[in-house]
């Protein structure tokens, strides 16, 4: 929410957004806590993913009131979850009260919004008709495209970033990127955020990691941190990664890297195969992409350029106006909000 929600603050004139923590914080310079009366002055309050029952009260208290208009974020499947990502499935399985929680909050809500299609029309099967849901995507801020990239003789590097949830999604590629390094020994691995290594088991001097960075604490240190010359987007097909958005290409993408990503709907709405990016369906394709783009540098700075090119396109700066016109919306012709 940070990076639209400060792109409106900075842009949208005549709105003004406050930013609130709904609970444990993961951020270092975090907001201070939400308090009962911080939405009194608000015209809309967002919320994202609450799912504790000890909020509903105060989430229904201020959507009491006429005047205002409540939003529920939530950015992945949590009904679909699946037993390999432990933690978020234990709290979110079926019977649970997290999950009847996250149902209240929606069902609740004047407007709920998600990252992806397919999430969209997950919440649209759940609510009915009575609660709207406008899909507002992943953008990046533009700045990231200007950022330099590593010394250009340096050893190149095939690499991966992201979270614990990508336990079972990254071993899709680790048998090919084992032979990918076998083939190129000019190559090594790059591994951001999960350190993974132990899974690719490539040889442990072309092995690297760099730990995670929280992109709101260190933007441009996240952002500096993906700087691979091949970057790796395995996805299983599950119903849980149907809901999945686009962003790790995208944050690939702003890099001027180009990609190997698992053919599934997020990255096949989003990746232009053989243009920026390839879609690999089976095993041999890993290996088959990987070994295009390590042997022809030529073709590899092509769609490094092309990948720059479609996350240009795809900036807060562009779109935070999406925003701005959802919840506008949920008011009559003429009306203007603070946050």
């Amino acid at each position: 929410m940070y990076v639209p929600l400060q792109a409106v603050n900075e842009h949208a004139e005549g709105v003004s957004v406050t930013f609130r923590a709904g609970g444990e914080a993961l951020m270092r310079d975090a907001p201070p806590l939400v308090k009962v009366t911080d939405a009194d002055a608000a015209d809309v309050v967002v919320c994202q993913r609450a799912s504790s029952y000890q909020g509903l009260g105060l989430w229904r208290r201020w959507g009491s009131v006429p005047s205002r208009r409540t939003v529920y974020e939530n950015d992945d499947d949590v009904f679909s979850i699946t037993p390999e990502n432990a933690g978020a499935y234990a709290a979110y399985k079926e019977g649970t009260d997290v999950r009847e929680a996250v149902l209240r909050y929606a069902r609740t809500a004047n407007l709920v919004t998600t990252t992806s299609p397919h999430l969209g029309d997950r919440f649209r099967e759940l609510l009915g008709s009575h609660v709207p849901v406008e899909v507002l995507p992943n953008y990046v801020p533009a700045w990231v495209l200007g950022l330099p990239r590593d010394p250009l003789d340096r050893r190149l590097r095939v690499g991966w970033a992201g979270g614990s949830s990508h336990a079972r999604d990254v071993t899709m590629a680790t048998g090919s990127v084992r032979r990918f390094l076998r083939r190129f020994p000019d190559w090594d691995l790059y591994v951001n955020g999960v350190d993974y290594r132990d899974k690719f088991r490539c040889p442990a001097d072309r092995s690297f990691y760099t730990d995670w960075i929280h992109v709101v604490d260190e933007p441009r240190l996240y952002y500096r941190s993906v700087d691979f010359d091949i970057g790796l987007c395995p996805l299983l097909s599950t119903q849980f990664s149907r809901s999945k958005s686009w962003v790790k290409a995208l944050e690939y993408f702003s890099r001027g890297i180009p990609v190997v990503a698992s053919d599934v709907e997020p990255y096949r709405r989003f990746i232009d195969h053989g243009v920026n990016g390839f879609l690999a369906k089976a095993d041999h394709e890993w290996l088959g992409y990987l070994t295009l783009l390590a042997s022809d540098e030529g073709l590899r700075l092509k769609m490094g350029e092309a990948a720059k090119e479609k996350a240009r396109e795809n900036t807060i700066e562009a779109h935070y106006d999406e925003w701005v016109r959802a919840y506008k919306m949920l008011f009559p012709v003429g009306w203007g909000f603070k946050g």
